[in-house]
């Protein structure tokens, strides 16, 4: 079984060099980059390595995360898609892992994640290791495209691939759609992936998305995933509540104080959450 690993790449120059060379060249493993418009192209930096299973591309869909990763998907040869960050670095051996798992264990797992390490400890979604159905709670079965997540080519295309609108927690929309359609993941407790460094600034590369959006932006992502999940999600009230606590401490926190209020309202949740986590986002615009 062989596996593409997609890497977006935009303006990271080192950070994607050292993604790369953490991938072991085999013949069981094609690499994929995507340049979503660098101003030192991605081939250019990587034009030193000697690896017969690299392909890199200028991003011919979208713009984004989204899109180049989705236009990468588009051209990868390998049954199993890994997705891994430019800033990021793949851990030894845990594509291996995985592609043995899918032979045993893992065999009905549509895609999977894992934790990952941060320096000398563990991120991410926590509990036993194993297969995540419609059994397990919707907060064990949602991750980060940065955390050692892979998924079958032929599930990521029928599911739609990642919404290209989105330029943050496009993610988390992607993991509610695909348990909304009944897939079955499967976790690794063993870190897949190593997360930089935190405080780590690598000259000359670009900012992370996620420390640069606006609070607006994040309000967007969890109202898009609470109206277009809306019938999935009234049987996860935990989640759902969740979801709405965060799209109203952003709103509040990009200034629209009442519109915070009012999701409480529309998705008929207790007033009193809302208003704390909406005071504690106006409160975190007036320190900013």
């Amino acid at each position: 079984m062989k596996a593409t690993v997609i890497i977006p790449t935009k303006n990271r120059p080192t950070g994607l060099l050292r993604a790369v060379q953490s991938l072991a060249p085999s013949e069981l493993l094609s690499i994929v980059v995507v340049d979503d418009g660098s101003d030192v192209p991605a081939a250019d930096v990587l034009s030193g390595l000697i690896h017969t299973q690299i392909k890199v591309i200028r991003n011919g869909g979208a713009a984004g995360p989204a899109g180049a990763r989705n236009f990468g998907v588009s051209v990868a040869d390998g049954a199993i898609i890994f997705f891994l960050d430019d800033d990021d670095q793949m851990i030894d051996g845990y594509i291996g892992k995985v592609l043995v798992a899918l032979g045993g264990d893992a065999a009905p797992a549509d895609y999977g994640f894992s934790t990952m390490r941060w320096g000398d400890r563990l991120e991410g979604v926590k509990g036993k290791a194993g297969l995540r159905g419609p059994e397990t709670p919707l907060s064990k079965r949602l991750a980060g495209l940065g955390m050692g997540f892979w998924i079958r080519k032929e599930i990521f295309t029928q599911a739609g691939g990642i919404d290209e609108a989105l330029r943050i927690n496009e993610d988390t929309e992607f993991c509610v759609r695909l348990a909304a359609q009944g897939l079955i993941g499967w976790y690794s407790a063993e870190p897949g992936v190593d997360i930089r460094p935190q405080g780590e600034v690598v000259a000359n590369d670009l900012a992370s998305v996620t420390t640069t959006s606006s609070a607006s932006e994040r309000r967007v992502a969890f109202e898009v995933i609470l109206e277009r999940h809306k019938v999935f999600l009234n049987s996860y009230p935990k989640e759902k509540l969740s979801f709405v606590r965060r799209a109203a401490k952003y709103a509040a926190r990009s200034g629209d104080f009442l519109g915070a209020i009012q999701l409480a309202k529309k998705y008929q949740v207790r007033g009193h959450q809302i208003w704390m986590d909406a005071a504690a986002g106006a409160l975190s615009r007036k320190r900013a």
